[in-house]
């Protein structure tokens, strides 16, 4: 999923949910794989102190393609 995230197609959210990026459209194949992640929970370390920082995760919301 790292080359969807570098092509700001899906990006996790403050609260550890994938949000994915309109300009993928469910009713194309290709893009079930991405769409399919909306709104389910990331797999997250154990330990918090390794969870993604609340500013990055910001920076890349931000940028998710319009």
């Amino acid at each position: 999923m790292h080359w969807a995230m570098d092509r700001w197609l899906i990006a996790p959210d403050t609260e550890f949910r994938w949000r994915v990026s309109p300009v993928l459209d469910k009713r194309v194949p290709d893009h079930r794989m991405l769409t399919e992640l909306e709104g389910k929970k990331l797999f997250l370390p154990r330990e918090a102190r390794m969870y993604p920082k609340r500013d990055a995760i910001e920076w890349r919301l931000e940028r998710l393609a319009p």
